[in-house]
C-alpha cells in the first residue's frame, strides 16, 4: 500500500501560522482531506496563552448534505483547548447512537506559551481488523497518551469536509456536523509542523 503525505511547505521550513483572532486575516487553515477510515497520522506543534481554542474539526458533512449516506452518518473529529488549557478529542464514529461518540481530556495548563506537540494516530484493532481505535500523544511522551476506542455501529471513520485547523469556514459553519463547534471559540496563538498521513 503506498501512503499519501499531505504536508504544507511553510510547515516543513519551520514556519509558523500565527492566529491573532478569528477576525484575522487568517482565522483558520483548511487542507484536502485527511483520509482516517481506518488508519492514517496528524502530527502538529502549537503554542498558546489562551485557555479555550479549536484546534482540528473534521466531519463528514459533505456526504450528509449530498444526500450520499441518508443522513444516517454523523461521524467527525474535533480537537479543542477547554478550561485551563485542557487537550480535548471527540469522535462520533457512524449514527449519533450514544456509544458511537467518544470524548476523552488530555494535559492542563497547556497555554503556557511553551511548544506542544499533538500526534493523532487512528490504528487498526488487531482483533478485529477494524479502524475503531484513536490515540492521541502529547509532547512524544508515551506517558501522556490518550486511547478512545468507538464502540458503535461504525468500523471505520470517514469523513470528507476538509482538514481544518485554527477554526472553521463560513461554508463548513451552514452545514457542520457538530454543531457545538459553531460556539467554539477559534485558535489564537501558533501552529507548525503540520503534516499527515493516510
Amino acid at each position: 500500500d503506498a501512503k499519501q503525505s499531505n504536508s504544507i511547505p511553510e510547515a516543513e521550513n519551520n514556519n509558523a501560522y500565527t492566529f491573532l483572532d478569528s477576525k484575522s486575516d487568517i482565522p483558520y487553515l483548511e487542507y484536502t482531506q485527511w483520509d482516517t477510515s481506518i488508519r492514517g497520522s496528524l502530527t502538529f506543534r502549537f503554542k498558546t496563552h489562551a485557555d479555550y481554542g479549536l484546534l482540528v474539526y473534521t466531519d463528514i458533512s459533505r456526504a450528509i448534505n449530498g444526500g450520499s449516506n441518508g443522513n444516517e452518518e454523523r461521524s467527525f473529529l474535533r480537537l479543542q483547548l477547554i478550561a485551563d488549557g485542557v487537550l480535548q478529542l471527540t469522535i462520533q464514529m457512524g449514527s449519533s447512537e450514544e456509544k458511537s461518540q467518544k470524548q476523552g481530556t488530555i494535559g492542563e495548563n497547556l497555554h503556557d506559551m511553551e511548544w506542544h506537540t499533538v500526534t493523532i494516530d487512528r490504528t487498526v484493532d488487531e482483533e478485529s481488523g477494524e479502524g475503531r481505535m484513536t490515540t492521541l500523544t502529547l509532547d512524544n511522551d508515551p506517558s501522556r497518551k490518550l486511547v478512545l476506542m468507538n464502540e458503535g455501529s461504525s468500523s471505520n471513520l470517514d469523513l470528507d469536509s476538509g482538514l481544518f485547523l485554527g477554526g472553521i469556514s463560513d461554508a463548513l459553519a451552514e452545514v457542520v456536523v457538530d454543531k457545538s463547534v459553531n460556539a467554539a471559540p477559534g485558535f489564537v496563538g501558533c501552529l507548525d509542523g503540520i503534516s499527515y498521513t493516510t
